[in-house]
């Protein structure tokens, strides 16, 4: 492998009419300096917290070039969007094929159904450049986590085409119709940043994906490149005060950012003005022409889109595997495996598919490849994942549970006439009056398969009402909760709160109330406003409120004569169980699937778990299980028990699982 010179890449025939800018090393450099912080940032966070900020920078440096062209071939009277897009499909297919391609065959071999399928469904949102939205509607509580999404990235390259979709239209129209290019840049670029601000802190989600709260980044780069085809502009006047201004600006939002700020936001404008600063000073200005035009940095420049595409399906692929974090060691190999792939993709695959002639020709077949990948990834999902597959035999003697159950619609048909409905909602059949009502959020529902194989040997009923996310304590509101088609409701949590405990407290045939939840509580009540979501848990007056909203629960229980357990260690292991699975062609990674009784046990806050356990001490009547009486020894707290996965991920049980504590549950605690 030889490092390039600092020269211009090839270009497109001629034939091709559309004109290029003038190579400029000193960017190369720049899209090493966001390549290297987005990897960085992906294999060691703490090493540079704000480094996904890198996609930024590329947002910034993608609208100068690309808003170049347009403007010089439209000025040219040269500017054809056909060329345009077939261009476009030269500079992002090679890569994006081949990485599209390889996960898959990785994904075959290697990965259970579920993974499989997931795999399968961001390979067709990424294909069809649609992956910022696939993740914006998937994101919630049982969503998997974002680092085992191998082509989590892709989201990035959606909001650069669907910005590229409209973009040139909007531009070729604003130059006919004489509009003034630069008050279309600024309006649009203004609208963009003011949404992207005022809905950060109502919608994170959707501002991180949506593209319309991205937009302006880009377009912070079109108006630079109209700056810079003005014939009036010029590099020499204080390039190297910009060039200074913009590498102080990249370096505090690569390590002042984090993934605790909001974000995009009004933050993100410290990398794009960096990045801004950096362009605008010119490859005169002497750190561009130094630092960023150095050898090294542009042969990171020239790999960097294929080493984006590489490094996090690796990182990925690692921790799914692992079932964690993976060692140092296997993170720096799959980084440093990302490079030598990243040098030859572009070696052997973008550029000779990239330049030279028979650009139509390969565009078409570009795009059809890429389309029968989606397709391929398409199926995969809708198919479940394959789960004949080889792969996927070790996987299957495992049952969860969790799926959906002709029961549910009986129970929500039966308890929210209103229409509103409860994320989890299930009874137990023929039992229309249930005995035991459990409520809670997901740790509460994962009891109830268990708890009603018992329910039904002795002919009464179990409801499980619960919502994800939600304290169902009295005097708890959720203040923003984010609804599957999109919406937010305000009172989600205090309307499945009411009802279940309406339900407890004035129906006869309840005798049994169980609550369990995450063992940190939500930090969401109704003392609580909605521009300030998130205060530690340790806040002493949050705290205070959970004692109070415990003990006016379980006074009112009480009172109408109601037996109330409260389910304590519901804690979460530090891996995913599935790493104690052997996969085909690899062992398992945990030769022992449990975790140090003591490690587990301190999952959550400790200041929290300290006041519920005051409170409990208040209550006598209320019956404490302790979960880890069920799952742990003296020593350990298992995932896999005697040949049987009792998790299904961190902190949830499977159905073997459930079988496993209600029966413990049961005989301790319901028949008492």
């Amino acid at each position: 492998m030889t490092l390039p010179a600092a020269s211009s890449p090839p270009h497109d025939t001629a034939a091709e009419k559309l004109s290029h800018p003038k190579y400029r090393p000193d960017i190369d450099g720049l899209r090493a300096v966001a390549v290297l912080a987005v990897v960085i940032f992906h294999a060691s966070p703490r090493r540079m917290p704000g480094g996904f900020a890198g996609v930024d920078v590329f947002f910034v440096i993608s609208g100068y070039l690309i808003s170049t062209i347009l403007l010089e071939n439209l000025a040219r009277d040269t500017f054809s969007l056909a060329t345009f897009y077939m261009r476009r499909i030269r500079r992002i297919f090679p890569a994006l094929a081949v990485v599209l391609a390889a996960s898959f065959a990785f994904g075959w071999l290697s990965l259970f159904a579920d993974e499989f399928a997931s795999l399968g469904k961001h390979m067709a949102a990424g294909a069809g450049f649609v992956a910022n939205l696939a993740l914006w509607h998937e994101a919630g509580y049982f969503d998997t986590a974002s680092e085992l999404k191998p082509l989590l990235h892709l989201w990035s390259l959606g909001i650069e085409e669907q910005f590229y979709l409209v973009w040139p239209l909007l531009l070729w129209l604003a130059w006919k119709r004489k509009f003034n290019v630069l008050t279309v840049i600024a309006l649009l670029l203004v609208a963009s940043f003011v949404v992207n601000v005022f809905f950060i802190g109502r919608d994170a989600t959707a501002t991180f994906y949506a593209p319309y709260t991205r937009f302006w980044e880009l377009l912070a780069g079109s108006l630079l490149a109209w700056w810079h085809l003005r014939p009036t502009s010029s590099e020499k006047h204080h390039s190297n005060t910009l060039s200074i201004a913009g590498f102080v600006l990249l370096a505090l939002g690569f390590w002042k950012i984090t993934k605790a700020t909001p974000f995009p936001g009004a933050w993100a404008a410290v990398p794009v003005a960096g990045a801004f600063l950096v362009i605008a000073a010119g490859q005169r200005a002497w750190l561009n022409r130094v630092v960023l035009g150095n050898r090294v940095a542009v042969f990171f420049g020239l790999i960097s889109f294929p080493l984006y595409l590489w490094h996090w399906p690796l990182l990925a692929f690692a921790r799914i595997i692992d079932g964690g974090k993976p060692a140092s060691a296997v993170r720096v190999a799959a980084v440093l495996t990302a490079i030598v792939l990243a040098w030859l993709t572009w070696r052997f695959i973008e550029r000779p598919l990239r330049f030279g002639g028979h650009g139509k020709a390969k565009a078409i077949a570009l795009a059809v490849v890429v389309a029968v990948l989606g397709s391929v990834g398409y199926l995969t999902w809708r198919v479940g994942g394959f789960p004949a597959r080889a792969a996927n035999q070790s996987y299957l003697p495992y049952h969860f549970g969790w799926g959906n159950d002709p029961q549910d619609g009986f129970c929500r048909q039966r308890f929210f006439s209103d229409g509103f409905q409860a994320e989890f909602c299930r009874l137990t059949p023929n039992q229309p009056d249930p005995a035991i009502v459990l409520i809670g959020d997901s740790m509460a529902y994962h009891f109830f398969h268990g708890l009603n194989q018992r329910a039904q040997q002795h002919g009464v009923g179990v409801l499980a009402l619960e919502q994800g996310e939600c304290a169902a304590l009295l005097g708890f509101i959720w203040q923003r909760r984010q609804l599957a088609n999109g919406d937010l409701d305000a009172n989600m949590c205090a309307q499945v709160t009411n009802k279940a405990l309406e339900l407890a407290l004035n129906n006869p045939s309840v005798k049994t109330v169980i609550f369990a939840h995450h063992p940190a509580l939500w930090p969401d009540s109704e003392t609580r406003f909605l521009h300030d979501p998130s205060p530690g848990h340790g806040d002493a007056a949050y705290t205070r409120l959970i004692q109070d909203n415990l003990r006016r629960t379980f006074s009112a229980l009480l009172a109408q004569g109601k037996h109330i357990v409260y389910v304590v260690n519901n804690s979460r292991f530090s891996f995913h169980p599935k790493s104690c699975i052997a996969r085909r062609f690899l062992p398992p990674l945990k030769a022992v699937c449990a975790e140090p009784r003591e490690d587990w046990l301190t999952d959550g806050d400790a200041r929290l778990r300290a006041a519920i356990d005051g409170v409990l001490a208040e209550f006598p009547q209320v019956r404490r299980f302790d979960l880890a009486s069920a799952i742990c020894d003296e020593e350990r707290c298992w995932a896999m028990k005697d040949g049987k996965l009792l998790y299904r991920d961190g902190s949830h049980l499977t159905s073997d699982g459930s079988d496993l504590v209600a029966e413990k549950l049961w005989q301790e605690m319901v028949t008492r």
